[in-house]
């Protein structure tokens, strides 16, 4: 028998490496900015998702705890924790998150709707997708751990919380969970010129019902429209 074995696919959706932290990802192009990216950390990331149960029949005679038609979910505990080495202005305004920039970073004692923030985290997967947690109106409330030491990194030690809204709904769980394969999709109608990143192997093909190309090609690769024939041509 052949029980201790995996398969293929399982393999393939294996997440690797620390990821990163962003303020902004487009999961639908699996697009990530550089400008985006919050700050570089060690010692790995921690995500937590945990949802918040109270047995009914724990204290009910005659019941055994733990029914599960007495379970009854009271709430989503949503947070994150990390250790950053970046010690920007930015990154201060961001970890005690009831403050303001100026001339420096100055806490105050109200907490005002701008300190939120959605905060995204982005992993890879084995065989070049994504997995991405996003942490919806995201409020650093662990305040600023700064530990320093001779020839050491300084290091901030973080931890920030996911709050719903009453704007939206208020029984929405603020995260949301993606895991998927890169496929970049590029309209050529209103550019000539294209010029994309991609960690795929040697597929690119038109949507001929769209007119959109689908690149999945590795490297990097510059699409040019011939304006006289109307021909794509694509050079690496």
């Amino acid at each position: 028998m052949e029980y201790n074995k995996i398969t293929k696919a399982q393999f393939d959706e294996m997440q690797y490496g620390v990821g990163v932290l962003t303020r902004s990802f487009d999961v639908n192009n699996a697009y990530l900015s550089d400008k985006d990216i919050l700050c570089a950390t060690i010692g790995g990331i921690s995500l937590n998702v945990v949802a918040e149960y109270e047995d009914l029949s724990e204290d009910v005679y005659m019941m055994t705890p733990g029914t599960m038609e007495m379970m009854l979910l009271t709430g989503w505990q949503v947070d994150a924790e990390f250790t950053t080495v970046t010690e920007s202005a930015g990154m201060f305004k961001f970890v005690l998150g009831a403050v303001d920039e100026n001339n420096g970073i100055k806490p105050r004692y109200e907490v005002k709707q701008s300190d939120f923030g959605d905060l995204w985290w982005v992993g890879d997967r084995l065989d070049g997708g994504f997995v991405a947690v996003k942490f919806c109106n995201a409020l650093s409330d662990g305040g600023i751990s700064l530990t320093a030491a001779s020839r050491e990194k300084g290091t901030v030690d973080v931890h920030i919380t996911a709050h719903g809204t009453l704007e939206d709904d208020a029984i929405t769980v603020p995260v949301e969970i993606y895991s998927g394969i890169e496929y970049m999709t590029f309209s050529v109608t209103e550019n000539k010129y294209l010029t994309v990143n991609n960690l795929k192997d040697n597929t690119v093909t038109v949507n001929t019902s769209t007119g959109e190309l689908v690149i999945t090609s590795s490297g990097r690769w510059t699409y040019h429209v011939n304006e006289s024939t109307g021909e794509m041509e694509v050079s690496d």
